[in-house]
């Protein structure tokens, strides 16, 4: 004798045809703004995206979600500059010139945001390394190109630009290579 849950799902429910679903071909907005639409997949009915939310809408909400970048304390910057100047230089020597380096440019954004943690080559942090503590005068920009070296460039560039204008027109899309004689020799 079986009892009741012993035999749930074992028999089949005699019923006809299956009905279609009548969301079939509806299309329906979501509140992110993006446009899907219900289709028949392998007998089952599924919902597909068919257009994206806008760019500025997906940026609007993944910024909500990430959150404002926090500040930086100044003892939080100098630990991840120490951190990232470790890893990075085994050597003591190599290490100071790096940070002396560092410090000593003023060539770089300067921020106070939790961006400095990820990447402190990249930016100056305000009173830590941007040219303040520097005991000379910091380099601002790089040094300009003297008038000889620039019409040097200037030569170079236009000779390469003469030589690809040379160049274009001979070029064909199907060019074959010459054929090779097969020249072994006497054995």
């Amino acid at each position: 004798m079986f009892e009741y849950w012993q035999d749930a799902g074992a028999r089949k429910k005699s019923g006809g045809k299956k009905k279609s679903s009548s969301k079939v071909g509806t299309t329906k907005r979501l509140s992110n703004g993006a446009v899907g639409t219900y289709k028949r997949v392998n007998g089952k009915t599924v919902f597909r995206i068919t257009k994206g939310m806008s760019p500025a809408a997906f940026k609007k909400k993944v910024s909500s979600k990430r959150g404002k970048r926090t500040r930086m304390t100044p003892r939080a910057a100098k630990m991840a500059m120490t951190r990232y100047y470790n890893k990075r230089h085994s050597s003591p020597r190599a290490r100071a010139i790096a940070i002396g380096r560092d410090m000593c440019g003023a060539n770089k954004p300067v921020t106070a945001s939790t961006k400095y943690r990820r990447s402190p080559l990249a930016y100056d942090f305000r009173g830590l390394d941007d040219g303040s503590n520097c005991a000379h005068s910091p380099t601002r920009r790089r040094r300009k190109m003297s008038p000889k070296a620039k019409a040097v460039l200037v030569a170079r560039l236009a000779k390469g630009r003469a030589k690809a204008a040379r160049k274009s027109p001979r070029k064909s899309p199907k060019r074959k290579s010459p054929k090779r004689k097969s020249g072994r020799g006497k054995r």
